[in-house]
């Protein structure tokens, strides 16, 4: 114990000792300031040793000159030891200052390939954009950056403390994608072509001339002239480029059908085209080689024939050639009551000469226009001839209904004069009326009329159809005297015993002369044994008391107007 303090005493007697002989002063100079984030290295004096204080944010605490990177202001201490064993002691104080204000960026953005787009700092007094080779002004807060890749600038603002902040802003850079607007293309005048854009999503065409829809890829062209059609094609990224496609048009091309021409019915003629390689002739049903520059054609009438030619390019061009057919034409089938006359016409193109036929019922059968009188129904031909000698013909068809009536008439005698019966057999539709001599009219098919003997009686018919012709008949009637047309049948036996067979005695007369005939029947004493008048003049075997007559001979006498017949008759049972 008493050791350790004599020790201790010797001890703490050296250190008296060596600090009073010696002396060692150094100065680390004046406080300072950094920026946070910042280094700074101090210097210390020329000694074996050294001792920093606080060791945080030191770079060594015991070498000469360390490096400082102070968070936050600090004092930093140094004590030193020279070569002689002094120690010197100096501090510091390290100010740090942070950025003063808040750096603000654009936001990250894209932009496609080609594009520039603008790069904004704010809240520094200086700015320092890297890397600058893409930027048109890497010292101003508002740069242009055109970068050719995806780049990330970084800028470092410096405030009036001149401490700096970094921040960082991405451009992504899209690259434009393979836009297409086409091929260039060669098309024939006035016909159409698809074209075909492709790259997109969407497409705008720039100038859209004789374009159906400039906002599709594939819209329809049909330019009047050659033109270079621009496009707008958008990708998936927005990003847009222009393309361009050229669309010439050929040499139009000159198609020629020949000239005019004129020529007889049924010639044939030789077409005769140019202007191209192939050719195509409509109607082709009227020509024997359709496809060929100068076919026979074979017009019936005056034909327009149309060719279309195609040149070596494949354009096509038409023409048309007009061949001029003689040909006449006549009015329209007619219809004509019989004797009217109705004038016809011949049309079509100019003659010379005309001749009808037959010529019956024809005014003038040398002109174009002659009058026709309706005899019957028949076909009128007429022949026409151009200075040319070019002959055609037409027919006109006259219809002359036939109302001619159809009569058919019956007599039948009667007491005072002859009945005829009048029928009229004409086929119907075809109205009529009777005239009779007396005055009086009827429209029935079938008539009767009393006509006195020993006279002369006139009767007309008439008819009309629905096209209001008429036609006529007259019918003359003469009758004889009453003796011409009177006779009688009169049996000589009857058998009146029911048995179906002979029962009867019945006197036939001519006509309806039994209406005004008188009947009496006696027997062998005179006695009147059957009275009749009129229709009735049959005698049935039974006396007018209703008592069979006995068989035996019977005699009778029939008066019919002025005539009489007697008689006598067998009556057996």
């Amino acid at each position: 114990m008493f050791k350790f303090k004599i020790i201790f005493i010797l001890t703490f007697c050296f250190s008296i000792s060596s600090k009073a002989q010696c002396s060692f002063n150094f100065d680390l100079g004046n406080d300072t300031s950094i920026c946070l984030g910042e280094n700074i290295q101090l210097i210390g004096p020329t000694a074996i040793s050294y001792s920093w204080t606080p060791i945080n944010s030191v770079s060594n605490p015991t070498t000469q000159s360390p490096t400082f990177n102070p968070l936050i202001t600090t004092k930093y201490y140094l004590s030193a030891v020279d070569n002689l064993g002094c120690i010197g002691e100096d501090s510091i104080t390290i100010t740090v200052n942070s950025f003063n204000g808040i750096l603000t960026l654009s936001q990250d953005d894209s932009i496609c390939s080609g594009e520039s787009t603008q790069l904004t700092a704010t809240g520094g007094i200086s700015y320092l954009w890297n890397p600058s080779n893409s930027l048109n002004s890497p010292t101003t807060p508002f740069p242009t950056a055109s970068p050719t890749n995806s780049t990330v600038y970084t800028v470092t603002a410096t405030d009036n403390q001149n401490c700096q902040i970094t921040d960082s802003v991405s451009i992504i850079v899209f690259d434009v994608p393979n836009f297409d607007a086409g091929n260039d293309t060669t098309v024939c005048p006035g016909s159409s072509i698809h074209l075909n854009a492709s790259g997109g999503i969407s497409y705008q065409w720039i100038n859209p001339i004789n374009i159906n829809n400039f906002m599709i890829h594939n819209p329809i062209a049909s330019p009047d002239d050659s033109i270079t059609y621009y496009v707008n094609i958008t990708d998936s990224n927005n990003c847009i480029n222009i393309d361009s496609v050229s669309v010439k048009i050929y040499e139009e091309p000159e198609a020629d059908a020949g000239f005019n021409d004129y020529i007889c019915d049924g010639d044939p003629y030789q077409l005769n085209a140019s202007g191209g390689v192939s050719y195509q002739w409509e109607p082709f049903n009227l020509v024997n080689h359709p496809t060929i520059a100068n076919p026979l054609s074979f017009p019936n009438d005056d034909t327009e024939f149309t060719v279309q030619v195609t040149d070596s390019n494949g354009c096509v061009d038409m023409d048309t050639v007009r061949i001029l057919v003689f040909k006449i034409f006549t009015d329209e089938d007619t219809l004509l009551c019989k004797g009217d006359s109705t004038q016809v016409n011949l049309y079509g193109d100019p003659a010379v000469s005309f001749e009808w036929s037959p010529t019956a019922g024809v005014s003038d059968a040398l002109t174009f226009n002659p009058w026709i009188t309706a005899i019957h129904s028949r076909n009128y031909v007429v022949t026409a001839s151009d200075s040319k000698g070019c002959i055609d013909t037409d027919t006109i068809h006259i219809e002359v209904p036939d109302l001619t009536p159809i009569i058919d008439t019956n007599t039948i005698p009667g007491c005072d004069g002859l009945y005829v019966e009048y029928e009229n057999l004409t086929p119907l539709p075809i109205e009529h009326l009777w005239v009779f001599n007396d005055g009086t009219t009827s429209n029935e098919l079938a008539v009767e009329k009393l006509i006195d003997y020993e006279s002369t009686n006139l009767t007309t018919i008439y008819t009309n159809d629905e096209n209001g012709c008429m036609d006529s008949l007259d019918i003359n009637v003469t009758t004889l005297d009453f003796d011409h047309y009177f006779s009688w049948y009169l049996p000589n036996v009857f058998t009146p015993n029911n048995d179906q067979i002979n029962d009867l005695f019945e006197i036939q007369l001519a006509g309806r002369m039994n209406e005004c005939a008188n009947v009496f029947i006696f027997n062998k004493w005179g006695e009147v044994q059957f009275q009749s008048s009129g229709n009735n003049v049959i005698w049935d075997g039974f006396t007018s008391v209703g008592t069979p007559a006995k068989p035996g001979t019977y005699y009778f006498t029939i008066s019919v107007k002025h005539h009489q017949k007697n008689g006598s008759i067998q009556l057996f049972r």
